[in-house]
């Protein structure tokens, strides 16, 4: 996979503060049930206390749709 092609807002998954499990669970949200980006923010703050900004939830995605 050519890494170049990637936009600049997709995620390094070699930062140190990528979650494996939070980007499962910001997928989950955004995606299965079909949520926004803010309202993902909100549940993850409201259900598991996870704090997190919209556009974060909107990279990762960006960046899942990329490595599909």
């Amino acid at each position: 996979m050519d890494l170049r092609a990637l936009s600049k807002r997709a995620i390094n998954f070699n930062f140190e503060k990528f979650n494996p499990h939070i980007m499962r669970l910001c997928l989950t949200y955004h995606v299965n049930l079909k949520l926004s980006t803010r309202q993902t923010t909100h549940a993850l703050a409201e259900i598991h206390g996870i704090k997190i900004s919209h556009t974060m939830v909107a990279n990762y995605a960006l960046t899942a749709a990329a490595i599909n």
